[in-house]
């Protein structure tokens, strides 16, 4: 068992979401010695006297969507539907998990981490790494209590200097934050392409390592962006602005795609007033949703949406624009709603989707 596994399991038992065999594993483990010491119910009593409520500043909305979140917690040991076991090809119950706060258990480090400066690489204690499942999105409170939504397929790690001059992430994937405002301490995203840097704002990055694009879609507040491969390069954007950079060209006097431009500045799409987030952020409320994207950025989604893998054999479609959204439909009724706009065939085997 490594510290991360350490950490989830002790704050699902605090947080009473532990299953009996995440308790019996947490019990092998304390048995082995760390219960020696320092007992578990110590650690328990200390938890109870220091629990903190949400921050005050929260939309009413996001908190809403958080409380929705907390509510669905037994959808954490439902099995993962299968494509092959479906003929409908539905997408997996969305998964989830919450984590401990780092803040709130720093009697608990002191202890873990003497147990683990004996068996383990010191260095590995620095780095907190948490990941979204395949099929489904994760949420996470940060140790200032800034809450980060994570897409399937993605993972976010901090150090555990994390708060004490900067509040530092790295992100792979995809993630929706909503940041506690902090002037002394600034809040900074990384990606492989670009940084984020903001004080108290709520924001959408996207950027996983498959994909030609990263974005970031500003909901609320002010951030200051800048390119990793050209440092002088900064942008501040402002509310309701979206930033795509192209991250394969590793500079801005060279563009491998002259149809997708290395740098560009627009707004974000709301599809309806009733929407409290806008379309690049609406995967929080369980919907695949895009607007005016290419085919194979479109593509691209379906393949993690549904965990399937698609091949386009027709180059013409793959820069068609689209506009659209689907929440309950499944991979079949997704892709034929697509064929209205854009004409192809598509053929379905297994997990395996061929496109022409």
């Amino acid at each position: 068992m490594n510290s991360q596994d350490l950490w989830i399991l002790l704050g699902k038992k605090l947080n009473g979401e532990a299953s009996r065999q995440e308790l019996e594993q947490l019990e092998n483990y304390l048995n082995s010695g760390l219960g020696n010491i320092y007992p578990i119910e110590v650690l328990e009593e200390y938890w109870r006297s220091n629990q903190t409520e949400a921050p005050a500043h929260l939309s009413s909305s996001i908190e809403k969507k958080w409380q929705r979140f907390e509510k669905r917690l037994d959808l954490l040991n439902e099995p993962e539907q299968r494509l092959d076991q479906e003929p409908d090809y539905c997408r997996a119950s969305t998964l989830k998990f919450s984590l401990l706060s780092f803040a709130s258990l720093s009697v608990a480090l002191l202890v873990i981490s003497f147990w683990y400066f004996k068996f383990t690489n010191p260095s590995e204690l620095r780095v907190n790494e948490i990941s979204a499942p395949v099929t489904g999105i994760s949420k996470i409170k940060l140790p200032d209590g800034t809450k980060v939504w994570l897409n399937a397929g993605s993972k976010l790690t901090y150090h555990n200097s994390y708060g004490e001059k900067l509040r530092e992430v790295n992100l792979i994937g995809e993630g929706y934050f909503d940041v506690v405002k902090d002037k002394e301490h600034p809040f900074l995203v990384n990606t492989p392409t670009i940084r984020l840097k903001v004080l108290g704002t709520a924001f959408n990055v996207r950027s996983y390592p498959d994909e030609e694009v990263t974005e970031a879609a500003l909901v609320h507040g002010k951030i200051q962006v800048t390119l990793l491969n050209n440092p002088d390069k900064v942008i501040v954007m402002k509310p309701n602005e979206k930033l795509r950079v192209n991250k394969q060209s590793g500079n801005l006097a060279a563009n491998p795609n002259p149809t997708q431009p290395l740098i560009e500045l627009g707004y974000i799409h709301r599809s309806s007033e009733k929407d409290s987030l806008p379309t690049e952020a609406l995967w929080m409320d369980n919907y695949l949703a895009f607007d005016s994207e290419t085919f194979s950025q479109v593509v691209n989604k379906l393949e993690r949406w549904y965990n399937v893998q698609i091949r386009i054999e027709n180059p013409a479609l793959k820069n068609q624009r689209i506009t659209g959204r689907f929440k309950d439909e499944s991979l079949y009724e997704a892709l034929k709603a697509l064929q209205v706009i854009v004409r192809f065939h598509f053929k379905i085997t297994d997990k395996k989707v061929i496109i022409n």
